[in-house]
């Protein structure tokens, strides 16, 4: 390659060597082969016959939980606040990738609900 050998891993190393267009074509690039993915396998669901409930029922949740739901500049978003800390740049570009997908995929209904602060009356010495 002219522009010389890519490292044996699409690692942090890999993302900071990236352009800002690389970065923004490879996140493009995996938003649109999942919701591609995601697209099929709806059509599949919907023209399948004698599925059992089920096992319908598992497809339809695992379609749901994988389309992408965010434009890919959200995603990207997100890779670069992970890729910011200490723990991010321990991940991949893949991990990366599947991290941001998780956390802006999550839907409101299964994220757990933010925890109570103690009331002042509750904690000693504050009379």
């Amino acid at each position: 390659s002219p522009l010389g050998p890519l490292p044996p891993g699409l690692d942090f190393t890999r993302w900071q060597q990236m352009t800002a267009r690389e970065r923004q074509t490879f996140v493009e690039g995996a938003v649109a082969a999942l919701n591609a993915f995601t697209q099929r396998l709806r059509t599949d669901v919907s023209v399948a016959r004698g599925l059992p409930h089920e096992r319908l029922a598992g497809v339809v949740k695992f379609v749901t939980d994988s389309a992408p739901r965010r434009a890919a500049s959200a995603y990207l978003k997100e890779m670069e606040r992970i890729y910011m800390t200490t723990e991010g740049q321990k991940l991949s570009i893949l991990e990366g990738f599947q991290k941001a997908f998780e956390r802006l995929n999550i839907p409101a209904a299964v994220t757990p609900p933010p925890q109570a602060s103690p009331s002042p009356a509750a904690q000693p010495g504050t009379q």
